[in-house]
């Protein structure tokens, strides 16, 4: 069954099929918490300790697949040597600026690096911090 209203109100409540719903992981039972979590599925979730790759070591010892990293863990994993290295380089250099203000080298080297994949229909490229900054 697949989300509904009952009888097209907007009153009705949304009817949903439990069997849609991802199954619950059994949590390492971390009652002690301070952490709100936003989770709908399970509270507490289960504890990660570890990563290495694409995969994650739970407080109880399992080791599960990374699943919900985003790109960055899905192209880089966990625990990649050459990027936590490159990371601390810059981080010894330069942790931050605000853009709005400062360039950096870095920033200048990504945007020439991006404008020249365009094929002259870009002549500058903007970095964000996240992909909501890129909407303003």
């Amino acid at each position: 069954m697949t989300p509904h209203h009952t009888n097209g109100t907007e009153d009705d409540a949304l009817e949903i099929d439990s069997t849609l719903l991802p199954p619950k992981i059994s949590s390492d039972g971390d009652s002690d918490s301070k952490v709100l979590h936003s989770s709908r599925y399970q509270i507490p979730p289960p504890r990660v300790i570890a990563a290495q790759g694409s995969y994650l070591t739970l407080a109880d010892g399992r080791t599960i697949i990374e699943a919900c990293g985003g790109p960055g863990v899905t192209c880089i994993g966990h625990g990649n040597a050459e990027v936590a290295e490159a990371v601390r380089a810059q981080m010894a250099r330069l942790s931050y600026c605000f853009g709005l203000y400062f360039s950096n080298e870095p920033a200048e080297e990504l945007a020439r690096a991006v404008v020249a994949t365009t094929g002259g229909a870009l002549a500058k490229a903007a970095t964000m911090s996240s992909g909501k900054s890129s909407h303003h």
